[in-house]
């Protein structure tokens, strides 16, 4: 990913963010005092220091909207990363012909969704073809995952309507009108199963 393209995809994760935020926040804290507001903040807060420790957070709608902000720019880079550091002949993506399927478990706030999109995206402008694309995404907690699409959605919305001058989004734009959902019941074809952090300590008594 060249500087002005990833200067570009930066901007539009962090504009996506920031509005999802502010509306999550403005929908928590409805009907709540400030002081109540700031206990919520405060469980969240505890409540995500467990990782540090490998224990499984509470992952509640104030969990995940934390967790969103602190965590997700990092893992999107970390899905993104890996991706494209998977050797070209077992690569799908570099190919440029074969098609690739992902299931996504514990895929928390979509991290290796829009890691996945953004490798396609490079794949696309280096081969000139990239093969269909679909991803399944698995999670316990459903306030991950809801306020993980919520981000997807403001970023798809950004990045169609970001003034990109040079083209370096165009790919990008391509990749996410085609990139396919479903369930896990339908896969078919050559796939990959990814899992980002989702393995916690669970103390005997």
């Amino acid at each position: 990913m060249d500087p002005q393209t990833l200067k570009s995809v930066t901007r539009a994760l962090d504009i996506a963010i920031d509005h999802v935020a502010k509306e999550q926040r403005t929908k928590l804290r409805d009907g709540r005092t400030d002081q109540q507001t700031a206990r919520e903040i405060l469980r969240s807060l505890r409540s995500l220091e467990s990782l540090q420790a490998g224990s499984m957070p509470r992952y509640n709608e104030w969990d995940a909207l934390c967790y969103a902000i602190w965590y997700h720019p990092a893992h999107v880079n970390l899905a993104y990363s890996l991706i494209r550091r998977i050797p070209s002949d077992k690569n799908p993506l570099m190919s440029g012909w074969r098609d690739l399927q992902v299931l996504d478990f514990g895929c928390g706030t979509l991290a290796m969704q829009f890691g996945l999109a953004l490798a396609a995206a490079d794949a696309l402008e280096e081969q000139r073809v990239v093969g269909e694309i679909t991803i399944i995404s698995e999670d316990s907690s459903e306030a991950m995952v809801n306020i993980g699409w919520d981000i997807w959605n403001a970023f798809v919305r950004e990045i169609n309507e970001y003034p990109a001058i040079y083209g370096e989004l165009d790919a990008l734009r391509q990749v996410c009108g085609e990139l396919k959902f479903m369930k896990i019941e339908n896969a078919v074809g050559t796939s990959w199963l990814s899992v980002l952090h989702v393995a916690y300590e669970k103390k005997l008594r």
